[in-house]
């Protein structure tokens, strides 16, 4: 659903209005009311970007947070730690299984490596 417009006026420098039309005429925005209105919204994002980051730059300073954020990261640590050890096996498994495979002896030829067949026993 479109978001209501409200007509206004605002009164702009000449030399920047005049860049204002140049941009529509390079195919920035169709109009001014568009251009205007991106301009605004990106002004209006960076302000905010600015905001969360003053309040992350607070929470390096702030001890309680910094103490329950080391309490969370020791909680998932062994967690972590199983994570990635499910993975590195599950890769090892999958290269085990892909090491007989024709293309995995190609390209191992390919990058200059010798295939030695495996004795069996």
């Amino acid at each position: 659903m479109p978001v209501p417009r409200v007509q206004t006026t605002v009164a702009i420098a000449a030399d920047l209005l005049e860049a204002v039309d140049n941009a529509i005429r390079e195919g920035v925005a169709r109009s001014r009311t568009e251009l205007v209105n991106l301009a605004l919204e990106n002004q209006l994002a960076a302000v905010q970007r600015q905001a969360i980051d003053a309040d992350f730059d607070g929470m390096a300073e702030d001890q309680e947070y910094q103490s329950e954020a080391l309490e969370i990261a020791s909680e998932f640590e062994t967690a972590d730690h199983e994570s990635l050890w499910r993975a590195l096996e599950s890769r090892r498994r999958l290269f085990s299984s892909t090491r007989s495979c024709g293309r995995f002896r190609a390209v191992r030829k390919a990058a200059g490596h010798r295939h030695q067949p495996q004795r069996h026993q």
